[in-house]
């Protein structure tokens, strides 16, 4: 009889050290024993496999696993293939979670026969900590009123307590139901959002468990801080991927995700201090978009209202194509980090 109550997936590739250690910390310290880690390589440095292997060979709950690169979505498919418990959940290999919070998902899961059961996010940062909460009140089963608002956000978050939807972390899911859904290995970026849309799609039961648990490291070297070739290409794809899964139904909603993305790859790509590219290049890159039909179809079926103030502004010089706006933008932006 198969004793494990919940699999934990953690994908292992390029993290600093010390920051493994706290997450495996993080997991030899549960209070919860019949449960599984599930550490896999993907394709990560000698030194990081050598402190997996330390401590699979100090904790019978580690299980490591070697794997040359294909990407975190492989990794992950790659871990909840072995998976053995009752539920799964992820942890990210710079990030750590409390010591109680496996017993304490796995127990009010089963009390109220939940599908998914999630909890708050703490972000760290090396300044300070704050919490993402999605409400003040205890413990309690979503109605299927705050799961269609759940199920609407995953296309475009209009508020930062639905941002913990996104992500496969701060969540148990009882394995029968995500066995049956992959993450997609063709996109790059985004493939977690496209996995609980397919979750969140379905009629299930999903329970709130109001505590901070996880803790997500925001690190300054991040990949989604880095110079970025062709950013707003690779978001495209799981937007449009967004798209196709919602059948039309939150059309406006993706429209206004894209136009952000858009914003967003100006620092990411376009006007990234790391770009090598020649600045009369990437200006002609940027107008290929900018003015293309697809783009201009894109802000016509933005809706204004739902956008959020500085937001606004962009919007209205890129409707009215001001196309200067967008590299005075992206300096402004940078002289405020500069001097915050």
């Amino acid at each position: 009889m198969n004793s494990i109550k919940v699999s934990v997936i953690i994908p292992v590739y390029k993290v600093p050290l010390g920051y493994l250690r706290t997450c495996l910390e993080s997991l030899v310290a549960q209070t919860m024993h019949e449960c599984e880690f599930i550490v896999v390589s993907d394709g990560a440095p000698e030194a990081e496999c050598s402190i997996c292997e330390e401590y699979a060979a100090r904790d019978c709950r580690f299980k490591f696993f070697r794997r040359e690169h294909a990407g975190v979505s492989a990794t992950r498919n790659y871990g909840m293939a072995q998976a053995l418990g009752k539920y799964i959940s992820f942890v990210d290999s710079d990030d750590w979670i409390d010591a109680n919070i496996l017993k304490e998902a796995y127990d009010f899961s089963e009390e109220v026969d939940s599908d998914v059961t999630f909890w708050n996010c703490i972000t760290v940062s090396s300044k300070k900590k704050y919490p993402v909460r999605y409400s003040m009140m205890d413990n309690f089963l979503l109605s299927e009123e705050s799961l269609n608002a759940i199920r609407r956000n995953l296309f475009f978050a209009e508020q930062k307590k639905y941002l913990v939807f996104i992500y496969p972390v701060c969540k148990l899911y009882k394995t029968s139901l995500v066995k049956n859904f992959m993450f997609e290995e063709n996109l790059e970026i985004g493939e977690d959002r496209i996995f609980n849309i397919h979750v969140f799609s379905k009629d299930i039961r999903v329970a709130y468990l109001n505590r901070n648990a996880y803790f997500y490291r925001q690190n300054a070297d991040s990949i989604t801080k880095k110079y970025c070739h062709d950013a707003f290409d690779i978001r495209l794809k799981y937007i449009r991927r967004a798209e196709e899964l919602s059948e039309g139904m939150y059309h406006t909603e993706i429209c206004n995700e894209t136009l952000y993305k858009f914003i967003d790859c100006l620092s990411r790509d376009y006007f990234h201090k790391d770009n090598p590219l020649p600045f009369k290049e990437n200006i002609s890159r940027l107008k290929q978009v900018f003015y293309s039909e697809n783009f201009r179809d894109v802000v016509k079926g933005c809706s204004f209202r739902k956008l959020n103030k500085c937001h606004k502004i962009d919007y209205l010089f890129i409707k009215f194509k001001i196309f200067p706006w967008l590299y005075i933008r992206t300096k402004l932006l940078g002289l405020k980090k500069r001097f915050s």
